[in-house]
């Protein structure tokens, strides 16, 4: 059998479009992308036709072609949530609201110790400021 090397017709690459198609559908989950990984891999065989040996070369060539515009595509989505994150703060990050609610309870907390006569305002301190135990605190 005579091995010529070829080039890509279009009525090839129509040929192969529905086969394209479903393996786009097994590697990528959603619809819409898969509809777009399929079409990106068409449009690299148009633009970047291959070459090849055999009957069976240009079906191999599309399916590492196919398989990569589904990993680039994935590699992207990955980066673009990354960006995202990076860019957005948690969603569950406190309100300015209750940021300030803390910070005046905290002042409020503060007064009161400070309002407090000698040795409980020290007690208060040396426990909760400087983390002393209680045994600690009665040696002292």
């Amino acid at each position: 059998m005579e091995s010529i090397s070829r080039t890509v017709r279009e009525t090839e690459l129509l040929e192969n479009l529905a086969w394209v198609q479903r393996l786009a559908r097994r590697l990528v989950t959603d619809q819409a992308e898969a509809a777009d990984v399929a079409q990106d891999a068409m449009v690299a065989a148009l633009e970047r036709p291959p070459r090849w040996t055999s009957i069976g070369g240009l079906r191999s060539w599309l399916t590492r072609v196919t398989q990569s515009m589904a990993r680039q595509r994935r590699r992207a989505e990955t980066a673009r949530r990354f960006r995202e994150q990076a860019a957005y703060p948690a969603r569950n990050a406190p309100s300015t609201f209750d940021v300030v609610a803390r910070t005046a309870l905290q002042q409020r907390i503060v007064a009161a110790v400070l309002g407090l006569e000698e040795p409980d305002r020290t007690v208060v301190l040396q426990r909760h400021v400087d983390g002393l135990s209680a045994r600690k605190i009665a040696e002292r």
